[in-house]
């Protein structure tokens, strides 16, 4: 990681992932890394709304997972190159068997609007408009025309690109383009790219594993080429993906799961504090609300001839822990200072709301009686 990172380690937070060719014994090792600054940035952007994401990802990963699951990627799919062309830089992605490659250069849709408000001498506003009408145009041909250098410029770069990848790996055969990204919408940029390179250029119109149901339906797939990225994470969400670098900075994350798991853990203290109290509760709160009431004459006379037969009992000698029947005994034990647990929950109750709810957890209530030492 120190040989491949420009950056001091210290600066960056960065991830790792093993590829392995089927015919190769060779273990390549793929580093996704982004400078600490720029990824606190992002994070207070989202921390400004109440976000707090799980997973952080670079986006020419995020598109590679959403293609690759898309397009079901094999050991036997044929080596392809996802260009993913956005606003200010492209995304060039090599996708091989047991092998991910990743360059990106700053070339994007801004530089095509760019060079069309200085051929023009029209503002960025009304060249951008100019660029998305281009295919219908009056002046198709003069706009394409403007946009010609930039054309230029993008294919050199995805022909350097490719150029240095076959050197390192000289078993590559890459067959085919998949273009992502609005800017790959531009008339004659396919067609551009396909005369270049000398290879298969398509672009996504349409996905074949999601699909969106509704009066929507028809909006969805006019833009799905733009939501690679968002797909890409989704199934990362859903751990899906085939790349699963996370940049998210551990110690945030896991102050992130502390926090969310606090709830829980509340939850599970009540849940378990309700269930081991359940056999009591209800005859304690029971024992409350007839305090307050006349007993019947019903429960009066079973109380005389209850109170008469533990007398005899215990003349009898059946209650004592040296007697032959211990029946009698725990049949009293059972009904004697049976109120006790319902203090002990009140105290239980008051204890934990004056505890710090981030530093204790309550996972287990169980009672157990200690008799007295002499």
């Amino acid at each position: 990681a120190v040989q491949q990172i420009p950056f001091p380690l210290e600066e960056v937070e960065w991830d790792y992932q093993t590829f392995v060719s089927p015919d190769s014994p060779e273990v390549e090792v793929g580093i996704f890394a982004i400078t600490r600054e720029r990824i606190m940035n992002l994070l207070r952007l989202l921390a400004d709304v109440g976000l707090t994401p799980d997973v952080v990802t670079l986006a020419p990963v995020a598109a590679y997972n959403a293609m690759a699951y898309d397009l079901q990627f094999t050991e036997d799919t044929q080596g392809t190159i996802l260009l993913d062309v956005g606003t200010s830089s492209t995304d060039l992605i090599v996708a091989e068997a047991g092998r991910v490659w990743v360059r990106t250069f700053p070339i994007g849709g801004h530089q095509f609007t760019q060079a069309m408000a200085e051929k023009f001498n029209v503002s960025y506003t009304k060249a951008d408009k100019l660029k998305r009408e281009a295919d219908s145009h009056k002046h198709a041909r003069q706009i394409l025309q403007s946009m010609r250098p930039v054309f230029s410029d993008l294919a050199q770069d995805v022909q350097r690109s490719i150029g240095f990848y076959q050197s390192i790996h000289r078993d590559a055969n890459l067959t085919r383009l998949i273009g992502l990204g609005s800017t790959f919408k531009l008339p004659g940029l396919k067609r551009y790219l396909n005369q270049q390179l000398g290879m298969n250029v398509y672009r996504i119109e349409n996905f074949k594993r999601m699909h969106i149901e509704g009066p929507q339906e028809g909006e969805f797939q006019q833009y799905a080429m733009n939501f690679a990225t968002a797909y890409g994470l989704a199934l990362q969400g859903l751990e899906l993906a085939t790349l699963e670098a996370n940049l998210m900075p551990a110690a945030i994350l896991k102050e992130a799961m502390w926090r969310r798991k606090t709830k829980w853990f509340a939850l599970a203290a009540g849940l378990a504090v309700a269930a081991s109290a359940a056999m009591f509760i209800r005859p304690y709160l029971d024992s409350v609300e007839m305090r307050g009431a006349s007993e019947p004459g019903e429960i009066q006379s079973a109380m005389r001839t209850f109170n008469r037969l533990r007398t005899e009992a215990t003349a009898a000698g059946v209650t004592e822990s040296g007697g032959s029947d211990f029946f009698a005994t725990e049949l009293i034990g059972m009904y004697e200072n049976r109120e006790i647990m319902g203090y002990v929950l009140a105290d239980l109750d008051a204890l934990m709301s004056n505890v710090d709810g981030n530093r204790y957890h309550l996972t287990e209530f169980a009672t157990q009686y200690l008799p007295p030492q002499p």
